[in-house]
């Protein structure tokens, strides 16, 4: 556990890049902190691989396949999964 000092239960963490490299193990790393994570990537495949090993731990996820370069995509993505209560930048 990369966090185990920040406690962030009952946070949003909206990481872009979470299918691959550092936006896996930072979503990762959050999620064990205790962070419901937003994960946006391009490939759902990497998505879904997230989802399974955030669930082994026990944290929860929101993947949203999406091109952050892409307005329209990102746009929609702000109106469907951006009303949550508040969204903490790490």
């Amino acid at each position: 556990m990369y966090l185990q000092k920040i406690n962030l239960k009952n946070k949003y963490a909206l990481v872009t890049g979470a299918g691959k490299g550092l936006g896996r193990a930072c979503s990762i790393a959050l999620a064990e902190a205790g962070a419901t994570i937003i994960a946006l990537s391009r490939t759902q495949s990497d998505l879904d691989k997230l989802e399974k090993e955030i669930k082994k731990i026990k944290g929860k996820v929101i993947k949203v396949n999406c091109d952050v370069m892409n307005y329209k995509e990102l746009k929609a993505v702000s109106y469907t999964h951006l009303t949550l209560p508040t969204i903490y930048s790490v």
